[in-house]
């Protein structure tokens, strides 16, 4: 028995529309994210999302017992407070929270010891927007809005200076 061309193209156009099936299924649609946590490029044809991707929650090795003293450098008292607030409900470790009179324009996440700037790229991207990580000068002193210059505490491995880019986000 000889196939016949109607049989071959039903065939062809079988193979076809099951490919295109395939293809199909396996597109979810979701942008694929890398286990850095950076956003790949969408397959062509997947819808976009307009969402922000959620920033990657931190080992919690690099939460968990971390140390952290919190400083406002905003134009609105009490932001510290705010911050120190829900830095503690995800296990960190507050042990300072200042008001300061030195405005800060950008959120900087200094770490005191090379060992802790993972946890402080952890922290910074996970909290906030465009802040920076940086380690911390030697002899970094902090003036609170009574006006005395201090140190930051000595157990805290993360000094936060909350910009007022925090504000807007």
């Amino acid at each position: 028995m000889r196939g016949s061309p109607v049989k071959l193209g039903i065939i062809i156009v079988l193979a076809v529309v099951g490919i295109i099936t395939l293809a199909t299924a396996f597109d979810s649609g979701v942008p694929t994210v890398s286990t850095d946590g950076a956003a790949m490029t969408p397959s062509p044809g997947a819808p976009t999302s307009t969402k922000s991707p959620r920033p990657p929650k931190p080992s919690p090795a690099l939460v968990e017992g971390v140390h952290v003293g919190v400083y406002n450098g905003t134009s609105q008292t009490g932001q510290a407070a705010v911050v120190a607030s829900k830095l503690t409900k995800q296990g960190y470790v507050v042990d300072e929270v200042l008001n300061t009179v030195d405005p800060t324009k950008t959120t900087i996440v200094y770490f005191v010891k090379p060992a802790d700037e993972a946890a402080a790229t952890a922290l910074a991207t996970s909290q906030f927007t465009g802040a920076t990580v940086e380690q911390a000068p030697e002899g970094l002193t902090v003036q609170d809005a009574g006006g005395s210059e201090v140190a930051p505490i000595k157990s805290a491995r993360l000094l936060v200076f909350v910009g007022d880019d925090y504000l807007t986000q």
